[in-house]
């Protein structure tokens, strides 16, 4: 493992264990305001920091394991534990929104008295930058290691600006009497959930079942096959992605009459331009066909493309 893999690695491993301390001491204090409030709003957001302690724990487990380099019998490695661990995240707060949605239209049907808001409304502050710290810490490392569990791990986090700030609003509003309004937000947080765990499965899925890549990175990757000079054409192209790198399949057609060792430098040519593309975050598996020069003269004549045939 070369220098910035490894510090990529400490700096992920950090971010894992730094979402897990944030999300045991927002529990402890989440726990003592639900105790002296009785707020469900307060019970939705104690709730979302369980879930963030457990969806934290699989996430360092399935980043340790996906840093794992390729083995004998993992030769591409073990990247795509994180897809795993970042779906079952998924599965944790979808379990959890549900139970909110729940609880919050029983409290809704049977009020009960909410006291000491501003106990709440105090914890609630201090998780926003704790949570806010910890979000910004997380995306500082997706960007430097393009980690899907922890892109999946910071979106949960981000969207608890969002949801603490809800509940302030419903406890500022309580002070006033408008008690439903507790259960009200409590449900509205319980539906943001399912919405996030939704998009967390579906980048999983991308990344579990080999889906090929966005559509505008497959059409830049075309664009760049066939700017390189002396690729005449390109068949058979297939993408997908493990969450971290990107795997490119292709034929090149090249002019029969090149050398063996031209050959090779064209598609040495087009596996570093390829490179460039995403700052070396792209394995390139490169076959050359050969072509006959009557071919590229038809072409010429005709003023048609160069074969693109096969797009996968």
């Amino acid at each position: 493992m070369d220098v910035n893999n490894q510090v990529h690695s400490k700096i992920l491993l950090l971010a894992s264990i730094a979402s897990i301390i944030v999300a045991l001491t927002l529990i402890i204090l989440k726990t003592w305001a639900g105790l002296k409030t009785g707020s469900v709003s307060v019970l939705a957001s104690l709730m979302d920091s369980l879930t963030d302690l457990l969806a934290s724990i699989i996430n360092l487990i399935g980043i340790s394991i996906g840093l794992k380099p390729a083995d004998e019998n993992h030769n591409f490695g073990h990247a795509k534990a994180e897809g795993i661990s970042s779906f079952i995240q998924a599965t944790f707060i979808l379990g959890s929104a549900v139970f909110l949605i729940f609880s919050a239209a029983d409290r809704l049907a049977h009020p009960q008295p909410i006291e000491q808001t501003q106990i709440a409304i105090f914890v609630m502050i201090i998780t926003i930058l704790m949570t806010g710290a910890l979000s910004l810490f997380q995306h500082y490392v997706m960007k430097k290691t393009n980690s899907l569990s922890l892109e999946a791990d910071a979106l949960h986090y981000a969207s608890d600006f969002l949801l603490n700030g809800s509940v302030i609003l419903a406890l500022i509003l309580i002070q006033f009497g408008y008690t439903s309004v507790d259960s009200i937000f409590a449900m509205i947080i319980g539906l943001w959930m399912i919405y996030l765990a939704s998009k967390i499965m579906r980048d999983s899925f991308a990344v579990l079942m080999d889906e090929t890549l966005p559509g505008k990175e497959v059409m830049k990757i075309q664009e760049i096959i066939l700017a390189t000079p002396g690729v005449k054409g390109f068949h058979n192209l297939m993408t997908r992605s493990d969450g971290k790198t990107h795997y490119v399949n292709v034929h090149i057609e090249i002019d029969e009459h090149q050398t063996f060792k031209a050959s090779h430098d064209i598609a040495t040519n087009v596996v570093d331009n390829l490179k460039e593309l995403s700052n070396n975050t792209i394995e390139v598996f490169i076959h050359t066909d050969p072509c006959q020069s009557n071919y590229f003269n038809g072409i010429e004549n005709n003023q048609t493309q160069p074969n693109i045939s096969s797009i996968k």
